[in-house]
């Protein structure tokens, strides 16, 4: 079942060692990738996590339509996905971050000085923590896209 190489492991235990090395490789990115405003915006959503989880009050959590960007939270829990808001808080309350820390909504419109003298870029402490989660899920997806390429081409697709 297992054909070990002339290093006497298995192909199978390659792989996984090979999987970690690139898990390992996504995550060291999180310290060291430059900044994006995008990144902003992740964080700045992860306040819904605060509301639900830490002030309990998912009724504050509800948009009704019109979906106006005259109310950017509204506007945003529309448009961008959940996932992502819920991971990054539980990873700042996790890192002992408080909502306190989160930026403001970096506002595309003004240039990176005046969005950095309103607060809207986030700390580097809090930057790394809005990391992991999106780290995390990449090198899930690196296992899954392996998965993939050995179901439809067998190991060197992989």
């Amino acid at each position: 079942m297992f054909r070990l190489n002339h290093f006497g492991l298995s192909q199978r235990l390659w792989d996984g060692v090979w999987l970690l090395v690139l898990s390992f490789y996504v995550m060291a990115g999180i310290s060291i990738t430059t900044f994006h405003a995008d990144e902003s915006l992740h964080i700045y959503t992860s306040r819904d996590y605060a509301t639900l989880f830490m002030h309990r009050k998912p009724g504050d959590l509800t948009t009704q339509p019109p979906y106006s960007e005259l109310d950017p939270d509204s506007h945003l829990r529309i448009t961008t996905g959940s996932v992502t808001r819920y991971a990054t808080g539980l990873a700042g309350h996790i890192g002992g971050l408080h909502e306190r820390d989160l930026p403001g909504l970096w506002l595309w419109h003004l240039d990176y000085e005046t969005n950095l003298q309103q607060g809207n870029r986030p700390s580097d402490v809090m930057l790394r923590a809005g990391r992991v989660p999106s780290a995390l899920f990449l090198s899930l997806s690196v296992i899954v896209i392996f998965a993939l390429g050995w179901q439809f081409g067998g190991r060197l697709l992989a």
